[in-house]
């Protein structure tokens, strides 16, 4: 990371400060970053996109509103406010539809409790709980988070949203509420990251929306230094935002694998009844390499605590690269919706020595009861630092759904000697209702204000502060312009058809409708073609694949494709 002068998404509009948050005259809510090159928001749309005073925010649910955590404390968690208000800017109100304007509503902060803990401004996470429900004073829908398994890959491009400063350099005042379209250019459980000359949060972003092509929030501002904007994703802090409990690990043991004499390289169950998968310890010939992993040494199980179950629900083997799944990538999904990982069948590559494995060939994934959907969800950084080593890889209260295998530079390609990453997932019971408008409280009045005028400061941040995020070439970016994208050209679907492989951006649709991935597919310049995999598939919901080139058809009942004219 440049050492020097680093704008924190927060630019301070001065009469909110002084007449909605109550912030005190101390450093709270003076470090920055809006939108330099983007395109106005058209009037009816992104419309729960609001500010808490000199932030950004999105009204996630009809009582939820997230922000950063930084836009209520110091950039430590420190002196932190309990009480904020959020505005919702030209809306129209529930007893007056036919006119347009700001509405604010108070409510109690939620900062994440690791917030800064990891690090500057990890975690960097707050919820307003609002005192009434939005839709009591405010025709809007409020924007939902994104399933947390749905993790934005390198490439994606999302739409960032927020009412900061534009311009070159952030130099120019605030427009309003501003939208834009970024690749991404780095994406990790610690942050989502875009790196672009022209196009970056500013000041007054902070706490604003990443948005995906399905519509959803996947991550919230939190800071910027020149051309380089991050982002927190909200798929690492999906419980804690929506208030789901998520159970500690229990009874945890490393069981042996291949040194107790189970078969690492068959259809052998790892984990005892009750527990499933957190770490591994590769082992191999050290006299043949250090590297070297033909087999699994040892797994660390863990049981869920206060489950109401020490038994599984349902286990079943999946095929992985049987079936085509590639174990060196992080696209697609291994175990079922709310299964985890309990065993590990290791294969080798045709042709190779029976005892080398490249791949993993099938897992045992099983499910606890009670449990019916994965909650809080991200790729862990492993490495060969801790794939060789009895060491966690999954942070408390989260279990393995799905590996990425990586190889040493140099080696054979068939080789795997480590784990480059592991998903966790933390458990879900259930799956959290849609809201529904809740009645107008007669006693209720909103305060309505007048948008203020920003104040920029400028804080220096210590030279040892680093990012995160490695960064990384990003793909071609462009600004989204406000006009509607139309239905044009060949909108041909060809059912039971499948185009494996080529696939770069994976999410779930929000109805069972081909044709929203097609209009995913038309909106960005990358995409060649897409694949359509009905629901019940890949999870519960549709699931949209764009492609950046075209490959060889495939039936399969599945999915249905298009290709771009």
């Amino acid at each position: 990371m440049k050492t020097g002068v680093i704008l924190i998404l927060f630019s301070i509009f001065m009469v909110l400060l002084c007449i909605n948050t109550g912030f005190a005259d101390d450093n709270i809510g003076k470090i920055e970053q809006a939108l330099s090159q983007g395109s106005p928001v058209p009037e009816g749309e992104l419309e729960a996109v609001g500010t808490v005073g000199g932030c950004s925010a999105t009204l996630i649910t009809a009582n939820l509103v997230l922000s950063a955590g930084h836009c209520f404390c110091d950039d430590f968690g420190n002196n932190c406010n309990n009480r904020g208000q959020f505005t919702l800017h030209d809306v129209r109100p529930v007893n007056n539809p036919s006119i347009r304007q700001d509405i604010t509503i108070a409510g109690d902060v939620r900062i994440h409790p690791e917030y800064g803990k990891r690090g500057w401004l990890r975690e960097d996470y707050s919820v307003l709980e609002l005192d009434k429900p939005a839709s009591s004073v405010a025709l809007v829908n409020p924007i939902s988070l994104e399933n947390p398994w749905n993790i934005p890959f390198v490439g994606e491009k999302l739409t960032l949203v927020g009412f900061g400063y534009t311009g070159v350099d952030c130099k120019s005042p605030s427009q309003g509420k501003m939208k834009m379209e970024v690749a991404v250019d780095g994406s990790g459980w610690g942050g989502i990251s875009f790196k672009n000359a022209q196009l970056h949060s500013c000041p007054g972003d902070s706490g604003g929306p990443i948005i995906n092509k399905a519509g959803h929030v996947v991550g919230v501002a939190s800071w910027n230094q020149d051309s380089s904007s991050t982002y927190r994703p909200t798929s690492y802090a999906y419980n804690w935002i929506l208030e789901i409990p998520t159970p500690s690990w229990s009874d945890c043991s490393w069981i042996p694998i291949q040194t107790g004499g189970i078969n690492s390289h068959g259809k052998s169950q790892y984990c005892p009844e009750g527990s499933y998968l957190t770490a591994l310890d590769l082992d191999g010939d050290r006299s043949a390499s250090d590297m070297d992993t033909p087999v699994i040494g040892q797994a660390k199980c863990c049981k869920i605590e206060g489950a109401k179950s020490q038994k599984w629900e349902k286990s079943e083997w999946v095929q992985i690269e049987t079936k085509g799944i590639n174990s060196h990538s992080m696209l697609g999904s291994w175990c079922p919706q709310g299964s985890y990982i309990t065993g590990i069948d290791l294969d080798a590559a045709a042709g190779s020595d029976p005892m080398d494995s490249p791949v993993i060939g099938q897992v045992q994934c099983s499910k606890p009861a009670g449990y019916d959907t994965w909650g809080s969800t991200y790729w862990m950084d492993v490495g060969p630092d801790l794939s060789h080593q009895k060491k966690d890889w999954c942070l408390d209260g989260a279990f393995i759904t799905q590996l990425d295998l990586d190889r040493v530079a140099g080696d054979d390609p068939h080789d795997s000697p480590v784990v480059g990453k592991a998903k966790c997932s933390c458990t879900r019971e259930q799956v959290t209702p849609t809201p529904t408008p809740a009645p107008t409280p007669k006693e209720f009045h909103a305060e309505i204000l007048p948008l203020s005028t920003q104040y920029l400061t400028k804080p220096i941040i210590h030279e040892d502060l680093t990012s995160d995020i490695e960064p990384v070439e990003t793909d071609e970016v462009r600004v989204i312009e406000p006009d509607l994208i139309e239905f044009n050209g060949n909108n041909d679907i060809e059912e039971n058809m499948n185009l494996p492989g080529s696939d770069y951006s994976s999410f779930d649709l929000s109805a069972d409708d081909p044709f929203l991935c097609i209009q995913a597919c038309k909106q960005d310049s990358q995409c060649a073609a897409c694949t359509y995999v009905k629901p019940g598939i890949q999870g519960d919901s549709a699931r949209c694949w764009l492609k950046n080139s075209v490959s060889e058809k495939k039936e399969d009942s599945c999915c249905s494709s298009w290709i771009k004219p």
